[in-house]
């Protein structure tokens, strides 16, 4: 199945460069890179729901990290707006 998405910025803008994580039951399944535009894609196995976690580094380098809601398979999450 392929997931697709978009990562943004707190403003709205698209997110580029953000790793992204995918999780098919709740079990790290991939990983992707969001493109200039912020989109990123994944080919996932069939699960029964999906979720995408962000990672983004902060101003005093730590990690953090963005998680949309869960989705089920055939949806279209809703784009990610990282942490300010």
């Amino acid at each position: 199945e392929q997931i697709t998405g978009l990562v943004l910025h707190p403003d709205g803008r698209p997110a580029s460069k953000v790793r992204l994580r995918l999780l098919v039951d709740e079990e790290r399944f991939g990983l992707a890179v969001s493109d200039a535009e912020g989109r990123y894609v994944f080919q996932a196995p069939r699960g029964t729901t999906y979720r995408v976690v962000a990672q983004q580094r902060g101003a005093d380098g730590s990690m953090r990290e963005t998680s949309s809601d869960p989705f089920a398979s055939g949806a279209t999450p809703a784009p990610l707006r990282l942490e300010p």
